[in-house]
Parts: structure tokens; C-alpha cells; sequence
């Protein structure tokens, strides 16, 4: 049998790939509203220092407006262990309505291999999130 590297050549390159889903809440000052809201996005970890991260978001603020999004996002694990993980990136915001390109600082609590904890805080727009997320696969 030829070894791992040879049948999936990308397992070289990543160290983990998680698909999931969540719920998430939060505030932006610059929309001056409150938001909440579901999503479903991959994530791509390469080696421990550097994640790749596309996600559908769907929120729905205070203001009874619904708005379907993309968001894709490079971020840089400034400390990263089996639990606890703290990272900062550039992202865009890609809706029918907005484009917008943005600058996250993100903490992580990982429960278990499938559930984590998360909040982010977007310099650009000064908003917070904080939400849960379940990830049905990881390889």
C-alpha cells in the first residue's frame, strides 16, 4: 500500500479540516445594531500557526433585517495549544447588500474535538461576536 502522502498529497500541507455549523450574537457599533444569527463555514489549519476559513453567515439584527453573507478569512494563531487558541487575521464580508473587508482578533475554547467556544472582536467595524460552533466533521 503507497504511503498517505502519496494517495492525499494535501495531507501534507494542513494539519486539520473541520466542517460546522453555529449559532451566534453580537453588536456592531458602525450599524449601530444588535445581530444574531446562524452559520455554516469550513476550517482549514495549516501546521499550528495559520488558518484558512470560508463561512456562510445568515444574520438578522434588531432592525428585522435579514442579511445572507460570505465571509472568507485568513488568520495567524498568535498562541495556539489543544484548548485554547487566540488568532488575528483579514477577512471579507461578501453579501447582496455590503462587501466589506475586515480585521478579527478571535479567541477560541475548544470543549472537544467537535464543540468550541468562540468570540471575535472586528477592529473595523468595532463589532463583538460571540457564539458556539459544531463541527460534524473533522479529518
Amino acid at each position: 500500500r503507497p504511503p498517505r502522502s502519496t494517495l492525499f498529497p494535501y495531507t501534507t500541507l494542513f494539519r486539520s479540516l473541520s466542517i460546522g455549523v453555529g449559532i451566534f450574537g453580537g453588536y456592531r457599533t458602525s450599524l449601530d445594531n444588535d445581530n444574531v444569527g446562524v452559520n455554516a463555514g469550513i476550517d482549514l489549519e495549516y501546521f499550528n500557526f495559520f488558518k484558512v476559513k470560508g463561512g456562510f453567515n445568515y444574520y438578522i439584527n434588531d432592525n428585522a433585517e435579514s442579511v445572507f453573507d460570505f465571509s472568507p478569512c485568513g488568520e495567524i494563531y498568535l498562541f495556539n495549544n489543544k484548548r485554547i487558541a487566540f488568532s488575528a487575521g483579514v477577512g471579507a464580508d461578501i453579501s447582496t447588500q455590503y462587501t466589506s473587508i475586515y480585521f478579527p482578533l478571535n479567541l477560541e475554547l475548544r470543549i472537544n474535538n467537535n464543540f468550541l467556544l468562540y468570540g471575535d472582536y472586528c477592529i473595523k467595524s468595532n463589532a463583538v461576536n460571540i457564539g458556539v460552533q459544531y463541527n460534524f466533521l473533522r479529518l
